[in-house]
């Protein structure tokens, strides 16, 4: 149907004045009365999503006339490949669902936001004017039924689009400063869409695996939700305290500065998050996996807790005052997931730790497999092979954030956060498809609980 929508779309004007049935009675017949529709759908919707990129992309009173009618080419060739990402996984009813409720918020916002002052003292009501904007741009998405990894993705490779095509030789160039400005506040709303992203989808993998949480998930994730609802509005605060100062939109290398500021604040959520996950579980949380593994028995009878740490499954950190194991809530959730008599099978990448050695990084420490079998030994296996997407996609970050950095005391562009979550992304499906035993939609929650540390490097 995806291709059928796609090939209609360009043929349809092609049908439209060619067609014998419209030349002889002036009337389109069904079948080019449904083509007619779907063209005009997924008109509509590439519109609407150019309008989404082009309101994040500028603001009332900081970009004039002149720049916005400049971006409006490279803006539609975001929303159709936008559109492109999106139409690979949902039929045109549902984008078409989904382009009108955005489109109602982004007109909400393109009449509230201009009402408001562009001064210091305004800033709380223009936050929650933009925050509004996110949160109808989830609301529309999941009520259309998209999923919102999707629409993360669609949004970023339209945000690289955007800037590839403003930058090219065919486009009418804009000042080294309004330029600045357009990275700033992309790669701001990149941050807002992947933390908001990330706060539904993670929970809803758990609960989609282990519907009984793990004791200390509630009150950890509690606390989570409340720090990245702050984060979120001091994030567009910072944002609109930039855009309200003239000297700062003036200068170039100030708007550089204050990018590496947003990034360094999000990069400090980032790792309150990060420690937040791992460092939330506790031993006792692994008396239930040992009695599971117990049931089996083999070379796991007599498990007890001591042995799964001995086995290296969990990092362990020494340290002056004694020793402390890492337990993941994710991790434990996972392996509570997993029962005795489950049917699963894992063939290890091997190429994953090859990887690793060409971007000059060692792998990291494999626990010892000989303490499991069962349904528990490819589970862990995979989750080692995902431990070495982790640590690949870390060093191709690092990389290309030393040069970025070092070399161009810039953040990293969109073009390149897009190619980095990219190949993370195909790496961990190659890893997905050697699992076997278990539904497409629990290895889309397990892909999720296991990739949880790679979203916070982005």
């Amino acid at each position: 149907m995806l291709r059928y929508v796609r090939v209609a779309s360009l043929m349809f004007l092609v049908v439209l004045l060619t067609s014998p049935a419209a030349a002889r009675t002036g009337k389109l017949d069904p079948l080019e009365r449904e083509r007619n529709v779907l063209f005009h759908n997924q008109e509509n919707v590439q519109q609407t999503l150019a309008d989404l990129i082009l309101t994040q992309a500028t603001r009332p009173g900081v970009a004039d006339s002149a720049d916005i009618q400049a971006m409006n080419p490279a803006a539609n060739a975001a929303g159709r490949v936008m559109f492109s990402v999106m139409a690979e996984e949902y039929k045109a009813g549902q984008l078409a669902r989904f382009a009108r409720d955005l489109q109602v918020a982004i007109d909400e916002f393109k009449v509230s936001y201009p009402n408001v002052e562009l001064t210091p003292s305004a800033t709380a009501a223009r936050v929650q004017i933009a925050d509004s904007l996110y949160r109808n741009l989830f609301a529309a998405a999941e009520n259309a039924g998209i999923s919102l990894e999707v629409l993360e993705r669609a949004f970023l490779k339209g945000c690289a689009a955007f800037n590839t095509r403003l930058s090219g030789p065919s486009s009418r160039s804009l000042s080294l400063k309004d330029l600045e400005v357009v990275d700033l506040l992309l790669i701001s709303a990149w941050h807002q869409i992947q933390v908001r992203s990330f706060f539904k989808v993670f929970p809803s993998a758990l609960e989609m695996l282990n519907p009984v949480p793990v004791p200390a998930w509630p009150a950890v994730w509690e606390k989570l939700l409340l720090y990245a609802d702050d984060h979120l509005k001091i994030h567009l605060a910072s944002l609109e305290d930039i855009l309200a100062d003239p000297s700062v939109l003036a200068d170039s290398y100030l708007l550089r500065q204050y990018q590496l500021n947003q990034e360094a604040m999000a990069d400090l959520f980032s790792l309150r998050v990060a420690m937040g996950l791992p460092w939330g579980g506790k031993e006792d949380d692994l008396q239930r996996l040992a009695e599971q593994m117990n049931t089996i028995g083999g070379v796991m009878d007599g498990m007890t807790v001591e042995k799964i740490i001995e086995s290296g499954l969990f990092k362990r950190l020494d340290g002056d005052y004694g020793s402390y194991t890492i337990i993941s809530l994710n991790e434990i959730a996972l392996y509570d997931w997993i029962m005795p008599g489950m049917e699963v099978a894992y063939r290890p990448l091997e190429r994953l730790e090859k990887n690793l050695l060409q971007l000059g990084q060692e792998s990291p420490v494999a626990p010892d497999y000989s303490y499991f079998s069962g349904p528990y030994l490819p589970v862990f296996q995979l989750r080692y092979d995902f431990d070495l997407c982790d640590a690949i996609f870390k060093a191709e970050r690092n990389l290309m954030n030393d040069h970025a950095f070092n070399v161009e005391m810039r953040s990293l562009s969109l073009e390149e956060r897009f190619k980095l979550l990219q190949a993370d992304f195909g790496r961990r499906l190659k890893v997905l498809k050697r699992l076997q035993g278990v539904s497409d939609e629990e290895k889309r929650a397990i892909r999720i609980l296991l990739s949880s540390q790679s979203f916070w490097m982005l």
